[in-house]
């Protein structure tokens, strides 16, 4: 059956000539035609071109192949971080909204040290500057470990 819109016999019936050829051969008692395999032992050039041409189309076969492989990759990837990026995007907006507001309190800080120095005498007793524990830039199981081992010491 032809495909509709466009005219002739379908690709797979394009050449069954070689077959009817050696057909008619046997029948008239000729030699047959030569195969493909015999064509390039002979050293024939249409025939050696047809089998670089195969050659060229299996190669292109498989790097379409390899190129589909990669777009689903790529797809499947690109899907991985749109739902990473909805899952964590509040995240970008959370740590803008503490940094400005870290900076804000810093400044007030340092606005109010500004003024209690001036106003004040130097007379002002020092006292001892507050030490930060190292806990800080650790995750929770390892401040709960070092916890658990402060108490140990106590």
């Amino acid at each position: 059956m032809t495909v509709p819109g466009r005219g002739g016999r379908p690709r797979k019936w394009a050449s069954d000539a070689d077959r009817v050829r050696a057909f008619r051969a046997r029948g008239r008692g000729d030699d047959e035609p030569p195969t493909v395999a015999e064509l390039l032992a002979n050293a024939d050039e249409s025939a050696a071109a047809w089998a670089q041409a195969r050659e060229l189309a299996q190669a292109v076969s498989q790097q379409r192949a390899a190129i589909q492989s990669l777009e689903r990759e790529l797809r499947a990837t690109r899907r991985e971080l749109a739902k990473q990026q909805a899952r964590f995007g509040w995240l970008d907006g959370e740590n803008k909204r503490l940094r400005a507001i870290v900076q804000e309190r810093a400044i007030d800080i340092s606005d109010r040290d500004l003024v209690e120095s001036t106003q004040q005498s130097q007379t002002r007793p020092v006292l001892p500057s507050i030490e930060v524990p190292a806990t800080v830039n650790l995750n929770r199981a390892q401040r709960r470990q070092a916890e658990k081992r402060s108490r140990r010491r106590r």
